[in-house]
């Protein structure tokens, strides 16, 4: 069964969190599972605007790597960590560019190590449950025969006038359809 713990314990966030999260066995690729995670602010901070909001991605299972997702375009400009510093390798418009200016990662990206970030953004909430935060879709291959996933993931966001970050989160036997609950605080 999956588990998850805060790294450290003590850690507190007040705005800015992980969750929900699932794998699933729905690519058109074999191989390839689909690992969706969401960013989300606590309800009252929706309206609250983002200049960067950052998802990390830190797979520890041995030979497990993300890869672009096969069936839905990227989620956010992609950045792999090289030399001691993020570099993009893709591009998300940031206006006044239009979409004509977006640059998907290239196909063959594979990597155990992943920034996600999307500039200019709301995590919109509604009551609903509906609309909860920025969804990012990655693909997942080298999956273990036993299925489980280990790795940490965290969130940070800034605006013009401050900064913020979740908790990092460490996720053990995080399995194809066991989903994570909504709230990873």
């Amino acid at each position: 069964m999956v588990t998850y713990d805060k790294v450290p314990p003590t850690c507190t966030s007040d705005l800015l969190f992980v969750g929900p999260a699932a794998i699933r066995d729905n690519t058109s690729k074999p191989g390839i599972l689909s690992l969706n995670m969401d960013l989300i602010v606590r309800k009252g901070y929706s309206d609250t605007y983002f200049e960067w909001a950052s998802l990390y991605l830190q797979i520890i299972t041995p030979n497990v790597l993300i890869v672009p997702h096969p069936d839905i375009n990227a989620t956010g400009e992609w950045s792999l960590w090289m030399g001691g510093e993020w570099k993009p390798i893709s591009h998300v418009p940031i206006p006044p560019e239009g979409p004509e200016t977006t640059v998907p990662p290239p196909a063959d990206t594979a990597t155990d190590y992943l920034r996600l970030r999307n500039p200019h953004i709301h995590l919109l909430r509604d009551e609903s449950g509906l609309i909860d935060g920025k969804t990012h879709y990655v693909g997942l291959k080298g999956m273990p025969d036993d299925g489980a996933l280990e790795l940490n993931v965290w969130a940070d966001a800034l605006n013009v006038a401050a900064a913020t970050k979740s908790c990092k989160i460490h996720i053990a036997d995080f399995k194809k359809d066991q989903p994570l609950p909504a709230y990873l605080d």
